[in-house]
């Protein structure tokens, strides 16, 4: 079957709504369960696939800095 993933940095918080903190992401595409994990490997990102995840995903956004 094929899920949606986002690549990047990603970190699980130890609270008590299961908060995945995604801090940056690399890459998203829909891509079959068995293939995942290997893209993340071969890139050195985490990743996570929403349609599994129990939780809360929070995005940090960053704000363009002008000189």
């Amino acid at each position: 079957m094929r899920v949606f993933a986002i690549f990047g940095d990603i970190e699980l918080l130890d609270d008590y709504e299961n908060t995945a903190l995604v801090r940056n992401t690399h890459s998203t595409a829909f891509m079959d369960e068995d293939k995942i994990e290997a893209h993340a490997l071969q890139h050195g990102w985490d990743y996570l696939t929403p349609h599994y995840h129990d939780g809360r995903i929070t995005f940090m956004q960053y704000h363009k800095e002008t000189t």
